[in-house]
C-alpha cells in the first residue's frame, strides 16, 4: 500500500509537471505568433508608407511636365524610372541635354556624370517603358 501510495504521488507529481509544462509551451506559442503578427503588421505599413511616398515622388515628377505634353511614356518614366530621373532633374547638364545635341555635336565626354546620368535615364526608358515610349513590343 505504500507503495500505491508513492505512486499516485508520482503520478499527480507527473501530470502537475507536465500541466506546467504544457502551459509554458501554450504561453511562448501565444508569444511566438503575437511577435509574429506585430513584425507582419510593421512590414505591412512599412510597405504603405513606402508605396505612398512613391505616388508623391511619381505626381512631383509628372508635375515638371505640362498637362497637355503628359503621355504614357512619361507617366511610365516618372514611376518605372523614378530614381534616374530625378537623378537627371537634379543634375542642371542632365537636364538640358537632348538626343539631337548628343547626335549632332557629341554632347560632353562619356565619363562626364551629366551624360552618365542622362544615359542611365535613357537605359532605363528603353528597358522599362520601351513599348510606351515607342509604340513597339
Amino acid at each position: 500500500m505504500a507503495k500505491e501510495k508513492s505512486s499516485i504521488k508520482e503520478i499527480v507529481i507527473n501530470l502537475l509537471i507536465l500541466a506546467a509544462a504544457g502551459g509554458i509551451l501554450a504561453w511562448r506559442y501565444n508569444d511566438c505568433k503575437e511577435k509574429e503578427q506585430q513584425a507582419e503588421q510593421a512590414a505591412q505599413e512599412a510597405r504603405a508608407a513606402e508605396a505612398k511616398e512613391h505616388e508623391q515622388r511619381t505626381n512631383a515628377c509628372l508635375k515638371t511636365v505640362p498637362e497637355a505634353e503628359r503621355n504614357d511614356c512619361t507617366r511610365c518614366t516618372c514611376s518605372a524610372c523614378l530614381d534616374a530621373v530625378e537623378a537627371c532633374e537634379a543634375d542642371k547638364g542632365c537636364r538640358s541635354m537632348s538626343l539631337n545635341t548628343l547626335l549632332e555635336d557629341g554632347g560632353p565626354p562619356a565619363d562626364d556624370p551629366a551624360r552618365i546620368r542622362y544615359e542611365s535615364r535613357a537605359a532605363c526608358m528603353l528597358a522599362k517603358c520601351n513599348q510606351a515610349c515607342t509604340g513597339k513590343k
